[in-house]
C-alpha cells in the first residue's frame, strides 16, 4: 500500500502490480480516487487562477531583482498582471516556494555559464526560455503537485454556450455544456473522471463502478444517465435513469441514493440534500436533451416546433397518443419525428410549405 501511495504522490503512472493492489483493496482504491479527484480539481483551480505560466516566470525574475533581463513589453505585461499574481499567491502560498526555487536554479545556471570553458554564454532571453520550460516541467514536489501534467490525463473544456460530445474509453458518453470541463486518464482509464461546470453523462453499464468527482462531491454509478451542474462550492445531480449515489467529498460513507426523476445537491462542507422529485424536461432543459415520458403527441409537436422553428402538423387520430423517448442535442428533427412516429405505427411526411406532417 505504501508503495502505491508514494507513487501517487510523485504523480507517476501505476504499474500493473500497483493497479492489481488497488483492485484487491477497495479502501485503498477509494483513497486513490479521492486523491486523483483532488489533484485534478487543484490543477483546474490553478489553471484558472494563473492562466499564463510565462507571466509567473517573468514576475519571479522581476521580484528577484532581474528586471534588466526583461524587455520593456515584458515589464509592461508583469505590471498589468500584478493583480492576478497577487491573488494567486494569496490563494496558493506554496507558489512562493516555486518562485524561490526558480530564483535559486537561475543563479546556479548562470554561474555555470560564467565558467571559462563553455560553448556559449546564456543570454537573458535564453534564461527566460529555460525558466519557462523549467516551470512547465517542474522542480520537486511543489511543481509535481501544482504544475506537472500527466500525459495520460486528457482535459477537455468548452466555453460559454459551447457543446462538446466526449466518448470515454469504456464507451460512456459525456456532453459538456456551457463552460463544462472534464479530466480523465485516457491511457489507463479506470472509470473515473473529474468534472466542473455543466455536463450530462450516459454511462455504460459494467461490473466496475463509475465515479465522478466534482466540487464538494463524489457520484458513484454502475450504468445510468444523469446531469451535473456545479460551481466552485456546490454540485447538483439530476438522475434520468438508473441509480446513483451522491456523497460529500468529506463524508463518502454517508451518501444519498437517487432514483430516476430525482435530484439532490451538495454544498461544499455539508451532506447531500434529501432526494426530491423533478420534472426531467424542466430540470435538464439546460443539457439540450429532449425528454418525453408518456407525452401526448400534440405536446411533443409544440416542443419540437419551438426547438427547431419548423411547422409540425399531427393528425387528429394521433394528437392524444402518448410517446416516450430521449434525444441528444445533435439529433435532427427528421430523426426525432420518425423515431417517435414508428412507436405509433405512423409515418412522417415532409412538406416544403407545411413543414412536417405526422399521420
Amino acid at each position: 500500500m505504501q508503495d502505491v501511495l508514494n507513487l501517487l504522490l510523485q504523480d507517476e503512472p501505476l504499474t500493473p502490480v500497483q493497479r492489481a493492489a488497488l483492485t484487491k483493496d477497495p479502501a485503498l482504491r477509494a483513497s486513490v480516487q479521492r486523491w486523483l479527484a483532488f489533484r485534478a480539481t487543484l490543477r483546474a483551480h490553478l489553471d484558472e487562477a494563473l492562466p499564463e505560466r510565462r507571466i509567473f516566470v517573468l514576475h519571479t525574475l522581476m521580484e528577484a531583482g532581474h528586471a534588466d533581463e526583461l524587455t520593456e513589453a515584458e515589464r509592461t505585461e508583469v505590471a498589468a498582471s500584478q493583480g492576478i499574481m497577487t491573488r494567486a499567491l494569496e490563494q496558493y502560498p506554496a507558489l512562493r516556494d516555486a518562485a524561490d526555487r526558480i530564483a535559486e536554479d537561475r543563479a546556479v545556471f548562470m554561474a555555470c555559464w560564467e565558467q571559462p570553458v563553455r560553448i556559449r554564454r546564456l543570454t537573458p532571453t535564453a534564461w527566460r526560455i529555460a525558466a519557462a520550460v523549467a516551470l512547465i516541467i517542474g522542480f520537486g514536489t511543489v511543481f509535481a503537485l501544482f504544475f506537472a501534467t500527466n500525459n495520460a490525463e486528457t482535459p477537455i473544456a468548452v466555453r460559454d454556450g459551447g457543446l462538446e460530445r466526449v466518448q470515454l474509453p469504456d464507451g460512456s458518453i459525456v456532453h459538456l455544456i456551457e463552460e463544462g470541463m472534464l479530466l480523465y486518464d485516457a491511457k489507463d482509464f479506470a472509470r473515473h473522471v473529474s468534472v466542473r461546470g455543466n455536463a450530462f453523462f450516459d454511462i455504460v453499464h459494467a461490473d466496475a463502478p463509475f465515479t465522478v468527482a466534482s466540487p464538494g462531491a463524489v457520484i458513484t454509478v454502475l450504468g445510468t444517465r444523469f446531469g451535473i451542474q456545479s460551481d466552485d462550492n456546490s454540485t447538483m445531480v439530476v438522475l434520468e435513469s438508473g441509480r446513483v449515489s451522491l456523497a460529500a467529498e468529506h463524508a463518502l460513507d454517508q451518501p444519498v441514493l437517487l432514483s430516476p426523476k430525482e435530484m439532490s445537491r451538495v454544498v461544499r462542507g455539508n451532506l447531500p440534500d434529501a432526494p426530491a422529485a423533478v420534472d426531467l424536461a424542466q430540470a435538464l432543459h439546460w443539457t439540450g436533451y429532449l425528454f418525453f415520458d408518456a407525452t401526448p403527441m400534440f405536446q411533443v409537436s409544440r416542443v419540437l416546433q419551438d426547438r427547431f422553428e419548423v411547422a409540425i402538423a399531427v393528425s387528429e387520430a394521433l394528437k392524444d397518443e402518448q410517446v416516450s423517448g430521449t434525444f441528444e442535442p445533435g439529433d435532427d428533427i427528421a430523426y426525432i419525428l420518425t423515431t417517435l412516429a414508428t412507436t405509433l405505427d405512423a409515418v412522417v411526411e415532409r412538406d416544403e410549405s407545411a413543414g412536417f406532417i405526422v399521420r
